[in-house]
C-alpha cells in the first residue's frame, strides 16, 4: 500500500475512533457520574478522542500541503495508543483473570466495547500498519508512560489519604493485601513500560529496514 493510501486509511479510521470515542464518553459519564476521571480507562479514551481529532486534522493539512502529518502529532499518537493498550491489556489480563464471569460486559457491554475493546484496537492496528512512515526517537518511550505514571501517583496519593477508595482492587491499600496492592501497582507500571518499548520497536521497523537497503544499496 502506497503512503497516500495509508494516510487516507489512517485517516479514516481515527475519523471512526473518534465517532467511537464520542458513544464511549457519553455512556461512560452515564455510567460513572462526577467520578469518571477515577478510571484510567476513561482518562486514556478521552485522550485519545482528542489525539485522533488533531491526527485528522493534521492528515488534511498534511494532503493540502504535500507533506508528512507533523511530527509532534506522530508522537502523541503513539503515547495515545500506547494508554490504549495498557488499558486493554490490564482488562485481559488482570481484571478479567480476577473476575472472570465479567468477561462479557467488561470487554462488549455499555462504554467497555468501546473503550476496552474497539478503539484500544482500532487505534494498535492504525498506528503500527498504517501511521508509522516516521521514525520515532527513543526518548517517546519516556513520554509514553509519563501518564500511567501521574495517574498511578495521584491514585495512590489519593487513597493513601482515604480520599477516595479503589476504583481498581490493587488500590483499596485498606482492604486487600499489602503484597497485592504492591506488585499490582508495580505490575501495571512495568508492564506500561513493556507495552511501550514493544510498540516502539514494532513501529519503527520499516524504518530500520529503509536504513539498512539505503546502506547495502550505498555500499554496491
Amino acid at each position: 500500500m502506497k503512503t497516500k493510501q495509508k494516510l487516507f486509511v489512517a485517516f479514516v479510521i481515527n475519523f471512526v475512533i473518534v465517532a467511537l470515542e464520542i458513544v464511549g464518553v457519553v455512556l461512560s459519564v452515564q455510567r460513572h457520574g462526577k467520578n469518571v476521571f477515577q478510571y484510567f480507562t476513561e482518562n486514556s479514551n478521552y485522550f485519545a478522542l482528542i489525539v485522533s481529532v488533531i491526527f485528522c486534522i493534521g492528515c488534511v493539512f498534511a494532503v493540502k500541503n504535500k507533506t508528512n502529518v507533523a511530527h509532534f502529532i506522530c508522537v502523541l499518537r503513539y503515547v495515545s495508543t500506547v494508554c490504549l493498550t495498557v488499558t486493554i491489556t490490564v482488562v485481559l489480563f488482570v481484571l478479567i483473570p480476577m473476575f472472570p464471569s465479567t468477561f462479557l460486559f467488561m470487554m462488549f457491554q455499555t462504554s467497555n466495547l468501546y473503550q476496552h475493546f474497539l478503539c484500544p484496537v482500532l487505534s494498535i492496528v492504525s498506528l503500527l500498519f498504517l501511521e508509522n512512515q516516521q521514525k520515532l526517537y527513543s526518548s517517546v518511550i519516556f513520554y509514553a508512560i509519563i501518564p500511567t505514571l501521574v495517574y498511578g501517583t495521584i491514585l495512590i496519593s489519593l487513597n493513601l489519604l482515604k480520599i477516595i477508595s479503589g476504583p481498581y482492587p490493587f488500590f483499596y491499600f485498606y482492604l486487600v493485601p499489602w503484597y497485592v496492592s504492591v506488585f499490582g501497582c508495580l505490575g501495571v507500571f512495568l508492564g506500561s513500560v513493556l507495552i511501550a518499548v514493544l510498540l516502539f520497536f514494532i513501529y519503527n521497523k520499516p524504518q530500520q529496514s529503509h536504513s539498512k537497503k539505503f546502506v547495502n544499496q550505498k555500499n554496491t
